[in-house]
């Protein structure tokens, strides 16, 4: 599946806009500031709900508009149109998506139809940012490969929701109410056991693609570990509800649950045991999230039996000449790529004219070259 056709209306700083992209390679062109990333942010909205910038969808309308729709028309053997469509009502965002028309209720029937993966300079934050920031990560790719971990996963996060709410009452009385909270406990250790397992299962199949494409783009450089850290030392649900009946005293003193799959990291690390994010430059964790995004756009076609949309942006700007042509390598494997550059040169001497190119001019219009 690929994106055929992006139509956008009062997104950002597009009032109107149409783009029919090619199903292979295409290059967004423009000054910084002309709202390319811009129209890779609609497409990962279209794909996943919201936008990898992680920003509230009031950002997204255009100035002194109060909503936004985006509609991506894909190419494929069965051609399927999807639209996300927002509005601000009475201090409220309302939030709509459709497929072929029809609206969808529950955002598990709509993840993972149009596939994505986008490459952006802010993934360096994957390795040095703080642990939720790969906990969501790592998550996201999970829930858009297993509806059953998604499902799983929004369980827990009600059930750890309502653990929190116990445990400040409790505080706030003073003591802790046992059955009150091991209500919570049984429920907790037997979704928290589905999700440890299917994490660490997940890992072992994503962390050889990480090093393989670590070492596909830096063969000089030694590739990192890549390893899950859990609070709780075995997944087993026994075991895990014996621990939080443990940490008892600690949760109550904090009001909160300090043990569990919401406080767990993954770690990069050096064959050495040294923290990968102590001691690798700013290139080597740029490479490394570099090889998380190739890794995650396998697993992806992998586990989908599709084709992931790759949108790379502006990436290339921060590597050298070699590891340019290493990610080009890597990349190549079918899918449709969208890049965004300042200077397309760069890209256009390693991969010739078999590009279509586009240019952004700040002011809403989207130019084919």
């Amino acid at each position: 599946m690929f994106v055929r056709s992006l139509i956008l209306k009062n997104f950002r700083n597009y009032r109107n806009l149409r783009i029919d992209f090619s199903e292979k390679c295409n290059i967004i062109a423009g000054n910084n500031g002309t709202g390319k990333t811009n129209l890779l942010e609609a497409i990962s909205i279209v794909s996943n709900i919201r936008s990898f910038r992680n920003v509230p969808d009031i950002d997204i309308m255009m100035w002194g508009e109060n909503s936004y729709h985006c509609r991506i028309e894909t190419g494929n053997d069965r051609p399927v149109c999807f639209e996300v469509g927002c509005i601000s009502r009475d201090g409220r965002i309302y939030k709509k998506a459709k497929i072929d028309g029809t609206s969808v209720e529950r955002i598990s029937d709509y993840i993972s139809k149009l596939p994505s993966v986008v490459f952006a300079p802010s993934d360096v934050m994957l390795i040095s940012g703080p642990p939720d920031t790969r906990r969501r990560y790592f998550d996201g790719i999970l829930s858009r490969t297993d509806l059953s971990y998604y499902n799983c996963l929004m369980e827990f996060k009600r059930i750890l929701s309502s653990r929190n709410k116990t445990l400040k009452l409790c505080k706030a009385r003073g003591r802790i109410n046992k059955n009150e909270i091991q209500a919570w406990d049984s429920l907790f250790a037997q979704h928290a056991s589905l999700i440890l397992k299917a994490r660490n299962k997940f890992l072992a199949e994503f962390e050889p693609l990480f090093l393989e494409a670590y070492s596909g783009i830096a063969a000089d450089d030694p590739p990192p570990r890549l390893t899950y850290q859990c609070t709780f030392p075995d997944p087993d649900a026994g075991f895990i509800e014996k621990f939080l009946e443990q940490s008892y005293a600690r949760d109550l003193a904090l009001g909160t649950t300090t043990l569990g799959p919401q406080r767990d990291d993954y770690i990069f690390s050096m064959h050495n045991e040294n923290l990968f994010n102590n001691t690798a430059s700013q290139g080597q964790k740029r490479t490394a999230a570099i090889a998380l995004k190739c890794a995650e756009s396998i697993i992806i076609d992998r586990k989908t039996g599709g084709k992931a949309v790759i949108m790379v942006d502006d990436v290339f700007s921060e590597l050298d000449e070699h590891r340019r042509k290493n990610l080009l390598a890597l990349i190549d494997r079918g899918n449709q790529v969208i890049f965004t550059m300042v200077y397309p040169e760069r890209l256009l001497f390693n991969i010739g004219s078999a590009c279509r190119l586009f240019n952004t001019n700040g002011r809403g219009e989207v130019s084919l070259v």
